[in-house]
């Protein structure tokens, strides 16, 4: 198992806290679930597992972050 260090003053950045908090729990899910390069596959049925939100609700989050991610649907 690898080990991963996160940004603790995340919470502190104003782009963060004006996050809603199901787009904030996406970027969480994102940050955990990327390879070591950063790459995130994007697998809809399975985020919905994990984080217990809707199609729709991942699908709003990910537009609330889509300014910061690459090939974000748009």
């Amino acid at each position: 198992m690898s080990k991963r260090f996160t940004e603790t003053d995340k919470w502190k950045d104003t782009w963060f806290r004006k996050l809603k908090p199901s787009s904030k729990l996406l970027w969480l899910y994102i940050l955990d679930t990327c390879d070591n390069a950063g790459f995130w596959e994007y697998d809809l049925e399975m985020c919905c597992f994990i984080t217990k939100m809707t199609e729709e609700q991942v699908e709003g989050a990910l537009e609330g972050l889509s300014r910061g991610l690459l090939g974000a649907k748009t």
